[in-house]
């Protein structure tokens, strides 16, 4: 018996959330098509790929709320949690990917396809009695940005190592993030190990802030400082 919650993927880096009782599900809906579905099973925390017309028979209900971004899994004790990014904004754009800050994060239980903020019932929880209350704490401290589109910038590497050819953006995220700063990368162990680089997001912890220094011939200059 396999546990499901099922995600829309939109362009915008909008998920919307819907459940099963077997399946985390990630739909990419981006044109020109939507891909495959990233299928998470909330028994094993196994991955698999589905079609959208396979995906579109499990019997899903809609989830409670939106998400920004998925941005890894977590086991505590015995508990497995997928980690996403509840609240976002945009801190930049380089090479025309938007750099965003994360603002607010929760975890969804596999086991009971719920926030760790709400108990059955929907009695708020009290997260402060609870182990990863600390992990809550860190995560929603506003210091934490991830790059919509990492084929076009790396946000863990230098422009100068970009511009010089030592990042390879033929290569999958894992290969071309610098490990000094992939904050996230244990979160994202079952993404690797099952070679899923649409679905991987590197999160670093750090600074990252744009400002518009006037215009040189007709052209606006951007000043965008990331420090990680």
């Amino acid at each position: 018996h396999r546990h499901h919650l099922y995600i829309y993927y939109y362009v915008c880096k909008m998920f919307r959330p819907c459940t099963s009782p077997q399946y985390f599900v990630l739909l990419r809906d981006a044109p020109p098509s939507p891909g495959p579905c990233l299928v998470i099973h909330r028994d094993d925390s196994g991955l698999e790929l589905m079609s959208t017309s396979q995906v579109q028979t499990l019997g899903l209900s809609s989830y409670y709320r939106m998400i920004d971004s998925f941005l890894g899994t977590i086991r505590i004790h015995s508990e497995v949690y997928m980690v996403v990014a509840t609240t976002t904004n945009q801190a930049g754009v380089v090479h025309g990917a938007r750099i965003m800050r994360v603002n607010g994060v929760d975890l969804v239980s596999y086991r009971t396809g719920m926030s760790v903020r709400t108990l059955p019932g929907g009695t708020p929880a009290d997260i402060h009695s609870m182990p990863y209350m600390h992990l809550l704490e860190l995560l929603n401290s506003g210091h934490f940005y991830y790059c919509t589109d990492s084929s076009k910038y790396e946000l863990t590497a230098t422009m100068q190592a970009q511009y010089s050819g030592m990042v390879s953006f033929s290569s999958p995220p894992w290969d071309r993030a610098d490990n000094r700063f992939w904050w996230n990368k244990h979160l994202m162990r079952d993404v690797v190990n099952h070679q899923l680089a649409a679905w991987c997001v590197v999160l670093i912890n750090g600074f990252v802030e744009t400002k518009q220094c006037g215009h040189i011939n007709g052209k606006t200059l951007d000043l965008v400082l990331v420090s990680r």
